[in-house]
C-alpha cells in the first residue's frame, strides 16, 4: 500500500473498518500524510487542497486521540506522529465541551515528544 495511492477518505474507511490490523494501518496512514502534509504548509509550498486535506487529517487524528476507546489505535497515532509540533498542538489541544486527554495519553504524548526532540 502506497501513501500516494491512497485517498484520504479511503484512509478514514480503513480506520473505520471491523478488522483491526486494517484500522491500525489506516491510522499509520493519517499519521503519516498529516506529518507530510504540515511540512508542506511549512515550507509554504502547499496549495489550497493540500491545506484542506491537512486540516481535515488533523481533524480526523484529534478525534482518534480524545474519543477513541481502543488504545492501540491512540497509540498508533501517537508513535507514528513524527511532527512535536503536531504532538504538542494535541497536548494543547481541548474539545468543545472541555475535556481533556487522559493522563495515560497525555503521558504517552510527552515521552514521544522527548524521543523526537533528542534525535533532532
Amino acid at each position: 500500500m502506497n501513501m500516494k495511492t491512497k485517498r484520504l477518505k479511503d484512509i478514514f474507511k480503513m480506520i473505520n473498518d471491523c478488522k483491526p490490523e486494517l484500522r491500525i494501518k489506516g491510522v499509520e496512514l493519517l499519521s503519516k500524510r498529516t506529518c507530510l502534509l504540515e511540512t508542506l504548509i511549512k515550507d509554504r509550498k502547499d496549495t489550497r487542497s493540500e491545506y484542506e486535506e491537512f486540516m481535515k487529517s488533523l481533524t480526523h487524528l484529534i478525534k482518534i486521540v480524545y474519543d477513541s476507546k481502543d488504545d492501540s489505535l491512540i497509540e498508533t497515532a501517537i508513535n507514528t506522529t513524527t511532527s512535536s509540533e503536531l504532538l504538542k498542538a494535541l497536548l494543547g489541544y481541548k474539545t468543545e465541551d472541555g475535556r481533556e486527554l487522559s493522563e495515560n495519553t497525555r503521558k504517552l504524548i510527552e515521552q514521544r515528544i522527548k524521543k523526537i526532540e533528542t534525535k533532532c
